[in-house]
């Protein structure tokens, strides 16, 4: 009879409670004059950035911010950045001997006036946030934009897919077996041919694309959709194309996945019959 009621006692036992993370944005901006001297009057470097904070428990904020940020907290990055980014304005501009900061003019080091020089006023802006948050599994959103001078800034983004049960970064090959290989390679230059309005079998290069076979994109997200993929501008089409973003509907790629992948888009609230 004891060993009965030992057993009746520990199924009433309560279940353990799922935590609910405490997550907040957390905002910065920071101002680089090229001219300290004259603030009022200084061309300068501005930085903004949307942070995203997890306030509780402490070792899920600690596994996403090293996963984030590379870095055990926000403050730190912050100031990581705020550095890197002083020091490549300050050095971009190393060149320029002398300011007239109350009229902008500007010297070169034989103290010759530039007068073909757009004003130096660049920025730095980035953005970190959830863009599906979960209990056991997020993708987060990362998009930066730079500005340097000229005729446009430089724009990217990055997908992190977390496994926050495991505290683990999920990669593509958790997901798909052989990504490489040749049938994922034909599911996705067919989905960038639609992009492209290509018929199907037309060589890449005669839409938008820079060569016919296209590096394959690491940058991914997943949604009750299907598999994302994601390439910068620049990276397999010209920068006037702008980015290009594309999706595998979870039915055409389906076939080629792991049994261990589609278990783990469970904790996306993505469900695949295995």
């Amino acid at each position: 009879m004891l060993p009965l009621l030992l057993q009746a006692c520990e199924t009433l036992k309560p279940k353990s409670k799922i935590v609910k993370p405490q997550t907040s944005q957390w905002y910065y901006t920071y101002s680089i004059l090229l001219t300290p001297e004259n603030p009022g009057n200084s061309p300068e470097m501005e930085i903004s950035m949307s942070l995203y904070q997890v306030k509780y428990p402490a070792k899920l904020a600690a596994f996403v911010y090293q996963a984030l940020y590379s870095s055990p907290d926000l403050d730190s990055y912050k100031d990581r950045i705020i550095k890197e980014q002083r020091d490549y304005y300050r050095r971009s501009l190393s060149y320029l001997k002398d300011v007239d900061s109350e009229n902008l003019r500007i010297f070169d080091s034989e103290g010759v006036e530039i007068t073909d020089l757009e004003t130096p006023n660049w920025h730095y802006i980035e953005k970190i946030a959830p863009i599906s948050p979960r209990y056991s599994g997020i993708v987060i959103q990362r998009t930066k934009e730079v500005y340097t001078g000229g005729a446009h800034g430089l724009f990217t983004k990055r997908y992190f897919v977390l496994d926050l049960d495991a505290q683990k970064q999920v990669k593509i090959d958790d997901l798909i077996d052989d990504y490489q290989g040749d049938k994922v390679r034909e599911l996705i230059y067919d989905e960038l041919r639609k992009y492209s309005k290509l018929d199907k079998g037309k060589p890449l290069s005669s839409g938008i694309y820079l060569t016919d076979e296209p590096e394959l994109s690491f940058n991914f997200y997943v949604n009750e959709e299907g598999l994302g993929l994601y390439w910068d501008p620049y990276e397999i089409a010209p920068y006037s194309e702008g980015s290009i973003e594309i999706m595998l509907p979870w039915k055409k790629i389906r076939p080629l996945m792991l049994s261990s992948g589609m278990e783990l888009l469970a904790k996306f609230n993505i469900y695949l019959m295995v």
